[in-house]
């Protein structure tokens, strides 16, 4: 499954658009800083998500696949869209 396919399934169950957008990692420290963050946080996040876009990060796969009968479509829209929802209602 890709991004955009998971943020599809997001759209369709909220009923609001869902885009997959990569941000560039200076813009992502700036937006985690700007949300309260400490720099030494921000940089070090940003770090683990290059780390792991880049295949730095990983290690050894685990022995048995760790894999649901949940498809993101059930998972949208039985967890997420509720969670989304009571969020909304917060605002």
């Amino acid at each position: 499954m890709t991004f955009d396919e998971a943020a599809a399934a997001i759209a369709k169950a909220i009923g609001a658009p869902v885009h997959h957008v990569t941000v560039p990692a200076e813009a992502a420290r700036e937006a985690m800083r700007a949300n309260g963050m400490s720099a030494d946080a921000a940089a070090r996040a940003v770090e683990l998500y290059e780390a792991l876009d880049h295949g730095v990060l990983g290690g050894a796969m685990p022995t048995a696949p760790r894999l649901t009968t949940t498809s993101i479509e059930a998972f949208a829209t039985e967890v997420f869209r509720p969670a989304y929802r009571a969020a909304e209602a917060v605002k």
